[in-house]
């Protein structure tokens, strides 16, 4: 990988674990995404209006941005769920184990290839991904379960799943000709909040949305910020880079994720998780040395 393309990704995982850190203590996880897409749609508005003139839409372009935008949208409840009921440094990793399948669909869709020091690195990283957990195992279970720290492991997986499709739709996306990744950011994070408006209103209430932003408006607007601009950064790498390199060097995102969960936080296993977490660093090195 080039070295601006690592340096883009590098800052993304630090943008990206902040902000679930924050979302993590937020009253009503999904409400706060909510607030989030708002905030970072009214900042960036001068912006998009300012470069919209050089957007030309196909119906490729289009189809991609929806199916983006909806993942992008099942993204943020999905993991939102998963906040509700496990602790940040056991939903987040395994939130992120959709990497596994990115090489997949890139190799299928995309007709990319992996280098052996590449697919070993990604294998480091599910190695740390699953030892990260390792002292939660005696609460797994495949079987249907109403335990809330299963529900909250179910939520988890189907967030890697979500992550895993809506990447590879945005690799393509920002090769397609007409857009550009700012733009086409934009939109799609348009389409996100179109899809999530109704629902949070009609399940969370008018109060519960008042309620979230009450005294927080600040830091909402900060998160929101963090995800675009951190995002921003990643579609810019993913020209420059294959996006299953890209999309697992970002897990060093769960090291800061795991870190703070377990520092601020106070969540328990933190010198197990710590370990782990150097093991998804040193796959995460392999990704960027990588051709």
């Amino acid at each position: 990988m080039q070295l601006i393309a690592i340096i883009l990704v590098v800052f993304s995982a630090v943008c990206h674990g902040v902000w679930n850190f924050f979302i993590k203590r937020s009253r009503r996880p999904a409400v706060a995404y909510w607030w989030m897409l708002a905030t970072a749609l009214v900042i960036y508005l001068p912006v998009f209006i300012f470069t919209a003139s050089d957007v030309i839409l196909s119906r490729l372009l289009i189809v991609l941005i929806i199916s983006s935008g909806i993942s992008k949208a099942a993204y943020y409840l999905t993991l939102g769920a998963t906040y509700q009921h496990c602790d940040l440094s056991l939903g987040y990793p395994i939130s992120r184990a959709g990497v596994l399948l990115i090489p997949v669909w890139a190799y299928l869709f995309l007709d990319e290839r992996i280098a052996i020091s590449a697919g070993v690195g990604i294998v480091l990283i599910l190695l740390g991904i699953y030892s990260i957990n390792h002292n939660s195992r005696q609460h797994l279970s495949w079987l249907p379960s109403r335990d809330q720290l299963h529900r909250g492991i179910y939520f988890a997986l189907i967030t890697g799943l979500l992550m895993s499709v809506y990447s590879v739709i945005d690799k393509a996306a920002v090769e397609a000709p007409g857009l550009g990744p700012f733009n086409f950011l934009y939109v799609m994070f348009v389409v996100s909040f179109v899809f999530l408006t109704p629902y949070i209103w009609i399940t969370a209430g008018s109060a519960a949305v008042k309620a979230e932003v009450r005294g927080r408006l600040g830091i909402l607007a900060l998160m929101g910020l963090l995800d675009l601009t951190g995002y921003l950064a990643v579609l810019f790498a993913m020209q420059l880079a294959q996006v299953s390199y890209v999309v697992a060097l970002r897990q060093v995102s769960i090291v800061i994720g795991a870190g703070m969960g377990t520092m601020f936080l106070k969540e328990k296993y933190g010198g197990r998780r710590a370990l782990a977490s150097l093991i998804i660093f040193a796959g995460s090195w392999l990704i960027s040395i990588s051709k």
